[in-house]
């Protein structure tokens, strides 16, 4: 079945539709589970393997900078050998990786395997978008796709903790491999679409420079990649200020949880037309950098904490659907090369950004310099807005 035969039957096409998010957000979701498992029981894995919180810390970083990595192959696969297929392989290569971590060994072997679960993730989550591009085209369902992809995050983190007395340090890793096994299965029950224009010769480093995906990159950055920043450090940064490691973590899981909701929510408020979709690309950067400056200026107040990481989350969340479905109509004919090269900019600050903020709590302030700098940055790309088609 194709994009084209989705539409030429109006009969089946709602059902069509309906089965083909539901496997495309069954990808997204399987690629999702490995962004916050290792962190959400990172003592119990410190302990066994030996090592530091810093250092278990690379599990992750390891993840992004292997998305980094396969970003140009991804776009390119995607594009010539097919959306789900792509996602699919994906989801194997990172479940097979999960599985493999649970067998032990070093922490060095823990992060080569960590950095085959970033390959396969990123495959598998560019897959699932393009997937649900080519088939629906809205911003409204990248936005179910990509709020129901990181609500499996935070079941991640609830999950993972609740798991750690009968499965002990393998439960990051086991939880993930099933998790993803699933998804696969229930990926496979969607309608296979035929593969884009396999002529399409344009790598994703040289699409990133085009104009329209560097606008849109640079709004992913100060959106998601932001939000993914501040998120990052927001616990730290609330304990330090006097409140404690579990209210801390609680302000903190705002900055994903709101996500959850505001992608859906900014896909459906941008659905009357460009205007609309402008603005939800401004209000998400502005709510965003305006949380940031609160947790910066008043980080000891329990309600500017609460209030300043929730709207770092729904700011962060907000334009999602707009900029995947943006970057994929800017260049129809290379969806998934399109869809990288926007990803490019928000991987980016995210590997940049996190240990640069980072730095910052060693100086005056407790990390307050860092959410302020980071703040105006978001906010000087609203200079782009108005120029994005």
């Amino acid at each position: 079945m194709t994009a084209a035969s989705l539409a030429s039957r109006p009969a089946d096409r709602a059902p069509a539709a309906t089965r083909t998010l539901a496997a495309g957000c069954a990808i997204g979701a399987g690629a999702s589970w490995h962004i916050t498992n290792a962190g959400a029981l990172a003592g119990t894995l410190a302990d066994h393997y030996g090592t530091s919180l810093a250092v278990v810390g690379l599990l992750t970083s390891a993840m992004f900078l292997s998305e980094l990595a396969m970003m140009v192959p991804a776009g390119r696969w995607i594009d010539r050998l097919g959306a789900r297929e792509t996602g699919l392989a994906g989801l194997v290569v990172a479940g097979l990786a999960s599985a493999a971590l649970t067998a032990g060994g070093g922490i060095g072997v823990a992060i080569a395997l960590r950095l085959f679960v970033g390959a396969g993730a990123i495959l598998a989550f560019l897959g699932g978008a393009a997937y649900v591009q080519r088939a629906i085209g809205t911003s409204l369902a990248q936005g179910i796709y990509g709020g129901l992809g990181l609500a499996t995050s935070g079941i991640a983190l609830a999950v993972v903790p609740l798991l750690a007395g009968p499965l002990g340090w393998r439960t990051p890793w086991a939880v993930a491999a099933v998790g993803t096994a699933a998804c696969a299965l229930l990926a496979l029950a969607g309608p296979r679409l035929r593969a884009g224009a396999a002529g399409g010769a344009t790598s994703s480093f040289r699409l990133a420079a085009d104009p329209a995906i560097a606008r849109l990159g640079a709004l992913h950055a100060a959106s998601f990649g932001f939000s993914v920043v501040l998120g990052n450090w927001t616990a730290t940064l609330v304990d330090r200020a006097g409140f404690g490691d579990a209210f801390g973590g609680a302000v903190g899981a705002l900055t994903l949880c709101l996500g959850v909701v505001a992608r859906p929510a900014g896909g459906w408020l941008a659905r009357s037309g460009p205007v609309a979709t402008r603005a939800v690309q401004a209000a998400g950067v502005a709510l965003g950098a305006t949380g940031g400056l609160m947790l910066c200026a008043a980080p000891g107040t329990a309600a500017a904490a609460v209030a300043g990481a929730a709207l770092v989350g729904f700011g962060g969340g907000l334009p999602f659907g707009t900029l995947f479905t943006g970057a994929a109509r800017a260049h129809p004919q290379q969806v998934g090369t399109a869809m990288a090269a926007m990803n490019m900019y928000a991987l980016v600050a995210v590997i940049v950004g996190i240990p640069l903020v980072g730095v910052t709590f060693a100086l005056p302030g407790a990390g307050r310099i860092g959410f302020a700098l980071a703040s105006g940055a978001c906010l000087a790309s609203l200079l782009v807005v108005r120029r994005v088609r």
